[in-house]
């Protein structure tokens, strides 16, 4: 079973072209304050929602503001 389709039975995943209001919307309505975000069916990191609330423009792509993996 991929990563992907284990986590996503219980949680959202992320992926780099989803933007930050995404995943405040998917976090607001799962209740949660972290999701993961998924490249090729891999984990790679959590978007943190305080992370998410600082950034100026919340439409900005996951992509862009992801940490060096």
């Amino acid at each position: 079973m991929l990563v992907q389709e284990l986590i996503s039975t219980v949680v959202p995943v992320l992926l780099p072209q989803d933007t930050g209001a995404k995943a405040l919307r998917l976090m607001n309505e799962f209740h949660l304050t972290h999701l993961p975000l998924v490249v090729d069916n891999k984990y790679v990191y959590l978007v943190e929602e305080d992370q998410v609330l600082d950034w100026e423009d919340p439409d900005q792509l996951l992509e862009s503001a992801a940490p060096a993996h």
